[in-house]
């Protein structure tokens, strides 16, 4: 498909921007329109002529999949709309929204298509099926699959669920067309009328796809977690500078493709300067903007790993708590040395299946910590892994 993308899009290898991502939908779009209009009005006059509900069926589901493609143009522009000042993280949600609307469609229709062919099993009507049914049915199929390698090829190329939406859709679309091929041949060899229950075993595979799509566009509406490949890629860039010693609490805010949020702490030795400091989570931010369109948020915690005193504490604090809970995971613990008093500073990070208060968790540290000669004090936050 690359002669497609070389051909009708200009500049199509710079995918970050906004202009060339809204090309490709559009001209995804416009192809899935017109050559699924062919296939409708293909299908349509087939399926009239042989009094077929499966291929009529199929054509209207041919026909759907036209309304999702000018639904993809119209998801492409609305997203790639400019943010303002009611939505200043800009419209590019609107991609998923209207995956989520070709998923809904593709469901109707399913459970339609289910309706008539449950009506034509109990009332089943003569097929008349020749040369011109087997012809064309061949070639919708091959429209489909030169649908399914551009949706395909385009999707992967700008990362869009609309695309990847419209992919699963046509690839469902594609199965159905063959198994009206394949339930023709059988009609027409073995003279038997199955074709009600072969049409109602596609819709009921249309039904189940386009659950499955529903499902997968309402994800990321509602907020969903980063794919660990990107969250692995970030840390790895973070860890490459000199002077971060780890990164933790790291939160991923995506409002749809070429606008995410990252917000992160590192660990830093506390002999760095502010100015030293502020330098590197320049470096950092501007790093990350760059290579992953990233707008970040970064906190500094300074970490003091040359007093032993203070890696007594940190180990002892992490020892009592997972002999508590294997599972948890204590990081950026810092040490505030007082008068009369020690702050033990740190962190906790637990699964969303596990749930620990404060009391308990403190209860096992003064225990811990109980014959010590200075009072200690625990402050910490409980997390959850968002990424």
């Amino acid at each position: 498909m690359k002669f497609l993308r070389k051909i009708l899009i200009k500049n199509y290898r710079d995918t970050d921007d906004p202009k060339v991502r809204n090309r490709y939908g559009f001209v995804a779009g416009i192809i899935g329109t017109l050559s699924n209009i062919i296939v409708f009005i293909g299908k349509l006059i087939i399926g009239l002529l042989t009094a077929s509900i499966t291929i009529i069926v199929d054509a209207v589901n041919s026909l759907t999949d036209a309304g999702s493609s000018l639904l993809t143009i119209i998801g492409f522009k609305l997203s790639s709309k400019p943010a303002d000042k009611d939505h200043p993280f800009g419209h590019a949600r609107f991609e998923y929204v209207m995956a989520l609307i070709i998923s809904l469609i593709t469901f109707g229709a399913g459970l339609l298509f289910a309706k008539s062919c449950i009506e034509k099993i109990f009332e089943p009507q003569e097929i008349t099926i020749n040369i011109a049914t087997y012809i064309i049915l061949s070639v919708t199929i091959l429209i489909k699959i030169f649908q399914l390698l551009m949706f395909k090829d385009f999707s992967k190329a700008i990362d869009s669920d609309t695309l990847e939406a419209s992919y699963d859709d046509c690839k469902a679309d594609l199965l159905t067309t063959i198994g009206v091929l394949s339930s023709v041949i059988i009609m027409d060899i073995f003279t038997i009328n199955i074709d009600g229950y072969i049409g109602l075993a596609l819709s009921i595979f249309i039904i189940f796809t386009s659950i499955k799509m529903i499902k997968n566009n309402i994800s990321p509406l509602i907020s969903e977690k980063p794919q660990k490949r990107f969250v692995n890629k970030i840390k790895k860039e973070i860890l490459e500078f000199d002077g971060v010693n780890a990164v933790h609490d790291l939160l991923i805010h995506s409002y749809g493709a070429g606008c995410s949020f990252a917000s992160f702490h590192i660990e830093v030795p506390t002999s760095a300067t502010l100015l030293d400091t502020h330098i590197l989570v320049d470096k950092i931010e501007r790093h990350l903007e760059d290579k992953f369109n990233l707008n970040v948020t970064i906190q500094v915690d300074p970490i003091d790993e040359n007093n032993p005193q203070t890696k007594v504490i940190s180990d002892k604090v992490k020892k009592s708590l997972r002999k508590m809970d294997k599972k948890l995971n204590i990081h950026s613990v810092r040490v505030v040395y007082k008068e009369n008093t020690i702050d033990v500073i740190f962190d906790i990070l637990e699964e969303f299946n596990i749930s620990h208060t404060k009391k308990e968790i403190l209860k096992v540290l003064n225990e811990e910590f109980k014959n010590e000669k200075i009072k200690h004090n625990f402050i910490f936050t409980i997390e959850k892994p968002f990424v």
